[in-house]
Order: C-alpha cells, then structure tokens, then sequence
C-alpha cells in the first residue's frame, strides 16, 4: 500500500501516511488553516507495529472512552493524542516538532473523526505498515 488518508468528518481535513521507506514515513495533516508534512522515523518493523497497535486499540472500543490515548514516535517528532467525547466524536491531537538545527518549527492540531471510522483506520494502518523491508 503506497499510502493511507484518513479523512475527517470535516470534509478539509485528513492525515495522511506514506512513503514508508525503511526506517522512515511521512506523515502530513490538514485542515482549512494549514497544511504539515514531516519524514518520521520509527526504527523498525516492532516500532511500525506499535502505531498499527494505537490505531486497533481506537477500533476496539464501540463506546466512547474516557482517557486520552498516545502514540508517540520513537524520537517525539510526531505525537497522535485521541479522546471521545460521550457522542462519540472522535478528535485526534496532531502535534508535529522538527527540531533540525537550521529548520525549527512545530504544528499543534486537531482532526475529527467518528467513532465509527476507527476500524477502518486500523485495517489501512495494518496494511501500510505490514509493507516494511528494513
């Protein structure tokens, strides 16, 4: 699979994965203000699988749940924070940092899904990241 969007409930939003290439993915979020894309590196196949997992656990729930849920990345370049709210509106956090030494910035955001939405999420993740040949 060469990429995945997840496409919000907000029609000029998503969060897109692809490029996996080795050790590394991009990941890009918009929304009707802004658009960011950053080259994330994951490590290996275990780490890809840890991002694969976030996503499965928001599809496991049928309810809305109570806490905030986290997927960080190996180095904390990328960071998915999720809540549901009791109507099961769910709103993923994107906060992206690029910490170079010639190129600083960082992107806090967030996107909104559907409960609902989440399972297909978690069989896009688990196809992408399945494609790993480190």
């Amino acid at each position: 699979m060469a990429d995945f969007c997840l496409k919000s409930t907000n029609p000029s939003s998503s969060l897109r994965f692809s490029n996996l290439d080795g050790d590394y993915f991009d990941c890009e979020v918009r929304t009707p203000t802004l658009t960011a894309k950053m080259n994330v590196y994951a490590y290996n196949p275990t780490h890809y699988g840890q991002i694969s997992d976030f996503f499965e656990l928001l599809a496991s729930f049928e309810t809305p749940w109570g806490d905030e849920k986290k997927w960080e990345s190996l180095e904390g370049e990328l960071e998915i924070l999720a809540t549901c709210n009791d109507l099961g509106h769910v709103t993923l956090k994107i906060l992206m940092s690029n910490q170079q030494e010639t190129d600083h910035w960082s992107v806090n955001t967030v996107v909104p899904f559907g409960l609902g939405s989440m399972p297909a999420f978690a069989k896009k993740a688990n196809l992408f990241f399945s494609t790993y040949e480190g």
